[in-house]
């Protein structure tokens, strides 16, 4: 049983109509960009499949967004949405690059009995990954087993192994 959200807060929006922007991406910030304070890395749980490529065929949307100054009060972790300008510049390295123009912060469910919400459990399992490890890590789904009061946090690391962290549910720590 799910404890009712916090409706989703809009953290920064442009000067401009929010009819004129444009959904960029909806994801999971995943960890804090070296050397740019002013930019979150945002990546899809979603995956899209490229297997005629002779690839790799799990693909997952990732982007950097620049231009958001107040992603102080985005945590790692934390679900958010990112819109662009239409017409704005989406440079196609991996992860993509591009401006944001409005940010949101979605639904950050804490099931009855937890004492954390899903965005703190997710941090802590992307905190005990290597730092300085290389990729994009994606965060496939988090789960909290009231029995055991611990989150099971299953995702991609950088080099695309499945991993299940477990993360125990207490603040604080």
């Amino acid at each position: 049983m799910h404890r009712p959200a916090d409706p989703p807060c809009i953290i920064r929006a442009a000067d401009k109509s929010e009819r004129r922007t444009r959904l960029g991406l909806r994801g999971q910030r995943v960890r804090d960009p070296d050397g740019h304070p002013e930019g979150i890395l945002v990546v899809s749980p979603e995956k899209e499949d490229f297997g005629d490529n002779g690839e790799d065929d799990a693909y997952y949307d990732a982007t950097f967004f620049s231009g958001a100054p107040e992603t102080a009060d985005i945590r790692v972790g934390m679900h958010v949405g990112v819109w662009m300008e239409p017409g704005s510049t989406v440079m196609t390295s991996y992860p993509a690059q591009a401006a944001a123009a409005r940010i949101e912060i979605l639904e950050d469910p804490r099931p009855e009995g937890a004492e954390l919400a899903q965005s703190r459990a997710v941090e802590r399992a992307l905190d005990s990954l290597k730092k300085g490890s290389s990729g994009v890590p994606v965060v496939q789904e988090a789960m909290y087993d009231e029995a055991r009061d611990a989150w099971t946090v299953k995702l991609l690391d950088g080099e695309r192994r499945r991993l299940a962290i477990e993360v125990q549910d207490e603040l604080g720590k």
